[in-house]
């Protein structure tokens, strides 16, 4: 990890209310509770799928900030 950076180290969302959404999308269970924990932690509102179909569903007419896939 480079140590400049952080997930706490996030641009304020346009709207101090609202949280920015994250999809996060990993088949292994235990990397998708940890690293969905960390991001929930670090104020993001994170949004969990296991696999491809999982996230189209989850993020069907969302505007998503960010997408973290594992490939």
């Amino acid at each position: 990890m480079n140590p400049h950076w952080s997930v706490r180290q996030k641009p304020a969302p346009a709207d101090p209310l609202k949280k920015t959404k994250v999809l996060y999308v990993d088949d292994d269970t235990n990397w998708l509770d940890v690293v969905a924990t960390t991001l929930d932690d670090a104020g993001y509102e994170v949004l969990k799928a296991k696999d491809a179909t999982e996230a189209m569903r989850l993020t069907e007419g969302i505007n998503v900030g960010l997408i973290i896939l594992d490939l």
